[in-house]
């Protein structure tokens, strides 16, 4: 496995672990529990972000800058989805 196959690697199992930590997250009646389980997700994305930083600087994951319309447009839909659903 190569430097590439193996950073892809890790990437979605940083994914997995990100996700999985968020999900126990929400589920956690002991306050302390919850505190030390927030931290750990936090230093999982922590280390997914580091993972993606460098696989974007060695050009193995690269991301295309957003169009400042499309954004505007998408913020405008959430936000009209949410007023609709805070009603």
């Amino acid at each position: 496995m190569d430097d590439k196959m193996l950073s892809w690697d890790c990437l979605k199992d940083q994914k997995h672990l990100v996700g999985t930590y968020a999900q126990i997250s929400t589920e956690l009646v002991c306050s302390e529990l919850l505190s030390d389980t927030m931290k750990i997700c936090q230093d999982e994305m922590r280390a997914n972000h580091d993972i993606f930083n460098i696989m974007n600087q060695k050009g193995w994951y690269s991301v295309q800058a957003a169009d400042a319309q499309k954004i505007s447009s998408a913020k405008n839909k959430a936000d009209q989805l949410s007023q609709s659903i805070n009603q």
